[in-house]
């Protein structure tokens, strides 16, 4: 998840969302990065964010 601000507290409302939908779909969370402070588009790729998005995409093993 990214945002603008760099506030805690802007968070808040996207990861509550995020935790509803987890518990409607049923799934199980795998781990979150999450990205603030990143104005404007393509901002993100000067971060350590994207690394960090790919090594928690490789952790994730899918189930048989």
């Amino acid at each position: 998840m990214t945002y603008a601000n760099t506030a805690k507290s802007e968070a808040v409302p996207i990861k509550s969302h995020y935790e509803v939908l987890l518990k409607y779909l049923g799934w199980t969370d795998a781990g979150q990065v999450i990205a603030s402070g990143v104005w404007p588009v393509g901002a993100i790729k000067s971060t350590k964010y994207p690394d960090q998005a790919y090594q928690l995409g490789k952790s994730v093993k899918k189930k048989a």
